[in-house]
């Protein structure tokens, strides 16, 4: 992220979380942290050895369930990165659906991930590791995310699992239109 909130959040959860940015780079590490960035996403069909679902050549990909394996991540479905609609108008999805142009604005340059025709985002923590492997479940000690464009009072949250027993879910305080929001939970 370059700038605003959302930038300073991160700043901060990664200070608390302590150690440098471990990346893309297995093994598991016992200090630091993994971030995901969805600007590193090509949205030409290219990306991850060309395994992405272009859904509009240019703006909007479907990524791999692995695509950020290397990072600890496994998602449950396919979900959507989107890059800006034009150099003029730096709204996210509008190529596909013009009835959210300026609700998901990018916050760092210039892709944001969402789901397709849903409204839940599944993923599960896996030991870092080569995205050609089997996943492995792990653990974490803190996670953060950002959200946008909340609107609605107690309707977008995060629920953690330990295996299929919930350890709690939290609700993202809701706010104006496109406005940020972020949800961090550090080590305990």
């Amino acid at each position: 992220m370059t700038s605003g909130t959302a930038n300073f959040a991160l700043t901060a959860f990664e200070a608390a979380i302590v150690g440098a940015n471990n990346g893309a780079n297995p093994p598991p590490k016992t200090n630091g942290f993994r971030v995901i960035n969805w600007d590193g996403v090509a949205l030409d069909g290219t990306d991850f050895g060309g395994v992405a679902t272009v859904i509009n050549n240019g703006k909007v990909v479907g990524i791999s369930l692995n695509r950020f394996q290397e990072r600890g991540v496994f998602f449950e479905e396919i979900y959507a990165v989107s890059g800006a609609a034009s150099p003029t108008d730096q709204s996210t999805f509008s190529t596909v659906n013009p009835n959210v142009a300026n609700l998901f604005p990018a916050f760092s340059p210039v892709e944001t991930f969402a789901m397709f025709n849903d409204n839940t985002i599944g993923l599960s923590f896996v030991l870092a590791a080569a995205h050609t492997t089997t996943p492995a479940p792990a653990a974490t000690r803190g996670f953060g995310a950002i959200f946008r464009n909340v609107r609605l009072a107690n309707m977008t949250s995060i629920e953690y699992f330990n295996g299929v027993r919930s350890l709690g879910k939290f609700f993202v305080a809701n706010g104006t239109q496109g406005q940020l929001h972020r949800h961090c939970s550090g080590k305990k």
